[in-house]
């Protein structure tokens, strides 16, 4: 891409014709062995094949070259001029004039940017003119360079600078010519905190250079599994750090993914493993529902069944005890981690007191006695409740153990539940069956294994 630029010249250079002309004042002047195209020094045949080529047009000539092989000095190497070369090589003829002077123009070089000869050549004779235009590399697109002839300004006309009237060696120089610069843009979002690593400047990134910068996740969205794109491509972090190689234009650092954090809150059975209802029922306040979000709160309440109604119950979050407020509502407050609650302490109302008896007179014993064959009143124990009200009681048990003197839950062998009529079922203890086929007498040895009989443990073993 060819741009042009102007500036004021700063030194008093005619100008002439349509294009910028600046004469150089005269001085002295530099010498070309003539015929010496590769300028070694001496005139050999490699000379006269090179400005062969030339005339042919099977090579380009270099300024130096040209002016080496323009033996009559008419801007062009000939065909003819060649063959002189190459008898003056092989010693079959001498050359008219040993050297040529000239008045060099100096161009720099650099790969910001390149000098384009338009017309003219590097080595000059007197009043000549040399004219170029200057290309700037892509990378230095944003560059406002500045050309000077001899330390002077001088500007271009439609992209062209010429150097008129050459009298004098003169040396081109061109300033201000850097390579672009870049901004990254880094996302400001809500749950992670986007920062350069080290010391990368985002609003100051050169052309072709990389920008590293890492991401903090807030704690609330420590879950979260990002995807961090620049202007569209994916980048993929090394030991925490995101890099974006070779900037070539201002940079969009994107990212997706960014979730809070949630917990799920898991609430207790309300029945046992045979559907069982345990007393108590949980009841979500309105809007509560999980998953909870980071920092949230889930409200709740337990609601006991009638006739567990006075028990003294505790609930808890994962071991850490909850306290109902004045309208019986259970809170967890600052959610930051999956919440289990338990609820304990839930127990049947009394309706009477529970008496224990093992006298062979006893009624419900003898009662049981009578209901199976081989029995022994030896081996039972009563256990019954006298209700407040004198009423008779469904509450009545005889337990029956396996003889060996020792009365404990693995002793026992026989349940007998007596009702208030008197009539009496007999329950198998270990009965694997009671799962599946008697429900009501599962109940009734769970209840006399893991409730009452450790109320008494004065009397029974074990427990």
């Amino acid at each position: 891409m060819k741009k042009a630029f102007k500036a004021t010249a700063a030194v008093a250079l005619a100008l002439v014709q349509a294009v910028c002309l600046f004469s150089v004042a005269s001085s002295a002047l530099v010498s070309v062995k003539l015929g010496d195209l590769n300028n070694n020094g001496i005139i050999e045949a490699a000379d006269a094949r090179t400005a062969l080529r030339i005339a042919t047009r099977l090579e380009s000539a270099s300024d130096y070259q040209l002016r080496s092989g323009d033996l009559n000095a008419d801007g062009s190497i000939s065909a003819a001029e060649a063959r002189e070369i190459l008898r003056a090589a092989t010693k079959l003829s001498t050359l008219e004039k040993d050297t040529a002077d000239f008045y060099s123009v100096t161009l720099p070089q650099s790969e910001l940017f390149s000098i384009n000869k338009v017309s003219g050549t590097t080595l000059a004779n007197a009043g000549d003119s040399f004219a170029f235009m200057l290309d700037i590399a892509p990378s230095c697109s944003q560059s406002n360079p500045v050309v000077k002839l001899n330390g002077e300004e001088i500007t271009a006309e439609d992209g062209v600078y010429t150097v008129a009237d050459i009298r004098a060696d003169c040396t081109v120089t061109v300033e201000d010519v850097k390579l672009n610069t870049y901004s990254v843009t880094l996302p400001r979002q809500t749950g992670a905190t986007f920062s350069p690593y080290g010391s990368a400047n985002p609003d100051f990134v050169e052309h072709g250079k990389s920008f590293r910068f890492t991401v903090a996740l807030d704690a609330a969205y420590s879950g979260s599994s990002l995807t961090v794109r620049a202007n569209g491509t994916k980048l993929t972090p090394a030991s925490g750090i995101y890099t974006v190689e070779e900037i070539t234009a201002d940079t969009v650092i994107t990212v997706s993914g960014l979730k809070i954090n949630t917990y799920t809150v898991t609430l207790p059975k309300e029945t046992d493993e045979n559907g069982i209802p345990l007393g108590f029922t949980i009841v979500p306040e309105q809007g509560c529902t999980s998953p909870v979000a980071y920092a949230g709160s889930y409200s709740f309440k337990v609601i006991l069944a009638d006739s567990c109604s006075q028990s003294d119950i505790t609930v808890k979050a994962n071991s850490v005890e909850l306290t109902a407020d004045a309208d019986g509502i259970y809170t967890i407050e600052n959610i930051k981690a999956n919440q289990s609650v338990t609820v304990s302490g839930v127990k049947a109302n009394p309706t009477g007191v529970m008496v224990l008896e093992d006298s062979p007179s006893n009624k419900f014993i003898v009662a049981a006695a009578a209901e199976r064959d081989g029995s022994s009143k030896a081996n039972m124990v009563a256990i019954y409740e006298e209700r407040f009200d004198s009423q008779p009681s469904d509450s009545n048990f005889v337990l029956e153990f396996d003889g060996s003197g020792t009365k404990s839950p693995d002793t026992l062998k026989y349940v007998y539940y007596i009702k208030a009529d008197m009539t009496v079922k007999t329950i198998k203890a270990d009965s694997a069956l009671l799962l599946f086929t008697d429900t009501e007498g599962y109940i009734a040895v769970k209840l006399i294994k893991d409730q009452i009989m450790p109320q008494y443990p004065d009397y029974f073993d074990g427990v």
